[in-house]
């Protein structure tokens, strides 16, 4: 019985040998966009293991991961922030767990008690939070399209329409120079049943009327999502730096 399971997991690390080879350039590539972001230090412990996981989730292509990840290690910096500039850490303490404060509830109280050092961070704070409802907590919707050929032409219009409504949600994150690079250099492709190309258009050509695109072809939501959310998680992930950097200058400067 152990050999078995000696030989099952021999298999499997060579599947994983091979899956890390195949993505070592990719995941470099992404390593070294992230090696300019540099943490002197994080203001808890919590928020480094979430800064940490961010990270490496990024550098593996887990975008959402890295989302949520940078959005928490932001959410807990400013959390010990609220507690350690109140007046009774113990009370703060107990009001924020009895509250069941959420990420939007400590931002306003922050904004309540109009804390200068702290309110410069606040609009890429809120920033975080809102990509990581959009992408996480309340996602976008998209209509399925497993059953392609038993979809009728209402259909797959209906679900291109719905579709690019979600894409510009997700765009209104990105700077407006980020997003018209965006919309003018990447391009959307659609595939048929088969999973063969079929039309592949920037998307420039098609934000302005979905309904324009050939209703025979499935469009790729996933090769569009891998590159959008990539952008977002590099964007979430420096914005949490410069965050949890700053509150960790101010907290070395004012033990």
């Amino acid at each position: 019985m152990k050999e078995e399971r000696k030989k099952e997991l021999e298999k499997f690390a060579r599947q994983l040998k091979e899956k890390d080879l195949d993505t070592l350039f990719s995941r470099a590539s992404r390593l070294n966009k992230l090696e300019p972001v540099r943490f002197p230090s994080i203001p808890t412990i919590r928020a480094y293991d979430c800064a940490y996981e961010a990270k490496q989730s990024y550098i593996n292509g887990c975008y959402r991961s890295s989302i949520i990840c940078s959005s928490i290690a932001t959410e807990q910096s400013l959390m010990h922030m609220l507690i350690a500039t109140s007046e009774d850490w113990e009370e703060t303490y107990w009001q924020i767990e009895i509250r069941r404060m959420t990420f939007g509830g400590i931002l306003k109280e922050l904004k309540r008690r109009k804390y200068e050092p702290l309110s410069k961070f606040i609009e890429d704070a809120n920033w975080l939070r809102e990509l990581r409802n959009r992408v996480a907590a309340h996602p976008t919707y998209v209509s399925a399209q497993a059953y392609f050929e038993r979809s009728t032409r209402d259909q797959i219009i209906w679900e291109n329409k719905v579709m690019f409504r979600d894409i510009r949600k997700l765009l209104n994150f990105l700077s407006p120079q980020k997003r018209k690079e965006f919309v003018e250099t990447r391009k959307l492709t659609g595939v048929n049943s088969q999973g063969k190309v079929v039309e592949e258009r920037y998307f420039r050509d098609v934000l302005s009327d979905p309904t324009k695109i050939d209703p025979r072809t499935w469009l790729d939501w996933e090769g569009f999502q891998s590159s959008i959310l990539g952008d977002l998680a590099l964007e979430a992930y420096k914005r949490m730096a410069k965050i949890v950097n700053g509150l960790a200058s101010y907290i070395k400067s004012h033990p």
